[in-house]
């Protein structure tokens, strides 16, 4: 999940500063960032090669890097590699959040580290100084430079600034490239007249049409459309490279599926130059996606537990802190309710961030995380292929948060020192519910907080963008595991009380092989029940409200015991139903039928009982004392099974039951009596 950062950038003369709390980072000045990094250097991605770690536990992707320009450290070679966390193995996906992750062709300066040899790790490249903060995007085409906290006039001022402060000039090892594409026809400027809808979401395969003039009679290598990039709030654009996002292009209108980080902003046309529109478009909400074989894929949520979704797992530092625990559960309450996603709770001794089976929530240990990241998920995708299409659901996440960061736990706000815990929680539950960000800052999913702000409730952006996930995830898939289970209005609240036990039932005198329902009245939310009904078929149903009949006579005694995660509650009505015979036996049996009608005298309903040795075709009339029909019903194909014939409507009295099967003609007289 993305991030939530705060601000305490080194502010030069060389530079003008945009300072933001992202979703899950604190700034880190420029200062630190130089001190702090054994190599500091100018460089492009070439080439991406993923791969597992030595226990399987975690992907890490090799990105190599054409060196350009030297500011700190001992490197002379063209090329070095830098190991970032996440990456696509095969049918598994890994991503984290808030970490580095570097497209192809990425351009900028990286402040780098060179960690000791790990046994978990094949090699030992170098790796990112903190997080998302160690590369400065490099924009060619306007010659500027940005970072989710910071921008840069022009690239030249990178260089003073990082010169500055080292003291030391830096060294060329290549020329930078100053265009990253070369245009295939020469173009008039573009223009953009309008764009439809205005209002859109991202990841979601939806299509935006561009309409203006200049684009060109076709997409060239270097042309493409630009977003606000989300995961900065849109101090950098989102460059739509991949030709998989393109349904046409034309010299007057382009149309695109909006991917998946686009942000409410500007849209820009890039085709030698660049126009940007002067109308913004609203971005509700960004579905993440897994990108790859060059298409975009959406993915969903699983019944991953066997119990209709996924149980997130406490780490006992949360699991025991009711401050803690209490604000996660408020957080994830809101998320069941307002969506009916299937994420329950439990706990677990687990206190490592790895593919293993469990979904652990936690906070870290010691400098697990680096000082500037407020927490870090973990998801892991997994994917199968039918027919050329895939189908990637989430197969495991991970939570860690910064055990050294100040944070209000709540219910009170927090004070202008404090993140709020609760809110955090929210935001990157809604990530585990597969969304990303979106850019404004009253919406739950927005890119950035800060001290002393809360987003305790879903705004209907977040809500809509989590039941699209649901419609995904609810619908049978082409393959891989089945679908998630939804919650209900009547189970996604969590338990703050031991339930109370209570029920009734619709009546407590009755004849010999009659229905009775027990109705559960049992308060502060049971989840379970267990019924104990001296007797009955079924003799111990599990259900909220079951049916049952009696088929000896006598007093009945019933318990009930209810329970929620917080413990159970029973209740016992002794002598509770009173069973008496019926006065009438009424049956047809032959050596092919057997059939039962009761009970007799009857209320208000008739039970026809079939236990027939062959199908049979039924034709039911009910007559009054008169010789009136007063109701008549087929039943095909009847075998076995109960039937119910409503008479709550005729006045007492004698009534006749005629059954035609093959035609033979059965009657039976029975008695109303209410």
């Amino acid at each position: 999940m993305k991030k939530i950062y705060l601000t305490l950038f080194l502010i030069t003369s060389f530079f003008t500063s945009q300072l933001y709390s992202q979703c899950m980072e604190v700034p880190v000045s420029q200062q630190e960032m130089i001190n702090t990094s054994h190599a500091i250097i100018e460089g492009e991605v070439i080439s991406k090669t993923s791969f597992w770690d030595s226990s399987h536990g975690n992907i890490y992707t090799e990105n190599t890097v054409k060196v350009y320009k030297v500011f700190k450290g001992n490197i002379n070679s063209s090329t070095i590699n830098i190991l970032t966390l996440g990456g696509q193995v095969d049918d598994v996906l890994q991503k984290v959040e808030p970490s580095l992750q570097l497209r192809s062709e990425a351009l900028g300066v990286f402040y780098l580290q060179q960690e000791p040899a790990s046994s978990n790790i094949i090699s030992t490249p170098y790796t990112p100084t903190n997080g998302s903060q160690s590369f400065i995007k490099y924009n060619l085409e306007e010659e500027t430079a940005s970072t989710a906290f910071v921008s840069y006039q022009s690239i030249e001022d990178v260089y003073n600034t990082i010169q500055n402060i080292t003291n030391t000039p830096f060294q060329t090892i290549q020329k930078l490239k100053k265009d990253n594409s070369t245009p295939t026809e020469t173009k008039a400027a573009p223009s953009i007249s309008n764009f439809t809808p205005t209002t859109i979401t991202a990841g979601t395969k939806s299509v935006l049409t561009i309409n203006g003039s200049g684009f060109g009679a076709t997409r060239g290598s270097g042309d493409y459309v630009s977003f606000y990039d989300a995961d900065d709030g849109g101090s950098t654009w989102l460059n739509v490279t991949d030709a998989w996002h393109y349904v046409s292009w034309s010299d007057s209108q382009i149309k695109i599926y909006v991917p998946n980080g686009a942000g409410t902003g500007k849209v820009r046309v890039r085709n030698t130059t660049n126009v940007t529109s002067a109308a913004t478009l609203t971005i509700r909400y960004n579905k993440m996606t897994a990108d790859q074989e060059s298409n975009s894929w959406e993915t969903d949520l699983i019944n991953n537990n066997g119990s209709g979704g996924y149980q997130l797992l406490l780490h006992p530092e949360i699991e025991n802190v009711s401050s803690k625990k209490n604000s996660f559960m408020r957080a994830l309450e809101k998320w069941r309710c307002a969506t009916y996603v299937n994420f329950s709770l439990g706990t677990t001794s687990v206190d490592v961030v790895s593919r293993d089976g469990v979904d652990v929530v936690r906070f870290d240990n010691g400098s697990e995380l680096p000082s500037s990241t407020l927490a870090r998920t973990n998801s892991w995708w997994s994917g199968c292929k039918s027919g050329g299409v895939w189908n990637w659901y989430l197969d495991e996440v991970d939570m860690s948060f910064n055990d050294n960061i100040n944070w209000e736990y709540g219910p009170a706000n927090p004070s202008g020192s404090e993140y709020d815990f609760e809110s955090v929680a929210l935001h990157e539950l809604g990530h585990a519910h597969q969304l990303g960000h979106t850019i404004g800052n009253s919406l739950v999913m927005h890119w950035s907080t800060s001290t002393g702000q809360t987003r305790r409730n879903l705004n209907t952006e977040a809500i809509d963008g989590g039941n699209y996930v649901m419609n995904l995830s609810t619908a049978n898939g082409i393959c891989g595991p089945t679908e998630m289970v939804p919650l209900n209005s009547s189970n996604c609240t969590f338990a703050t009380a031991v339930p109370v036990a209570n029920f009734v039932a619709d009546k407590t005198t009755a004849y010999t092989g009659e229905w009775i329902t027990f109705t559960d009245l049992s308060t502060n939310s049971p989840t379970s029940w267990a019924w104990t009904t001296g007797g009955a078929v079924p003799s111990a149903p599990a259900t909220q409200n079951p049916q049952v009949r009696y088929f000896t006579t006598g007093l009945k005694t019933v318990t009930l015991c209810a329970s929620n995660s917080l413990g159970q509650d029973c209740m016992t009505k002794t002598n509770y139903i009173n069973i008496i015979n019926n006065t009438t036996d009424v049956a047809i049996i032959t050596n092919d039928l057997h059939i039962n009608l009761f009970p007799n005298p009857m209320r208000d309903q008739l039970t026809l009982s079939f236990n027939n040795k062959s199908s049979k075709n039924v034709v039911v009339n009910v007559l009054n004392v008169i010789g009136e029909t007063i109701y008549q019903e087929n039943l095909n194909n009847i075998m076995n099974g109960d039937y119910k014939i409503d008479l709550s409507t005729q006045p007492n009295g004698v009534y006749f039951v005629m059954l035609t099967i093959d035609q033979e003609l059965y009657t039976k007289k029975i008695v109303l009596s209410k």
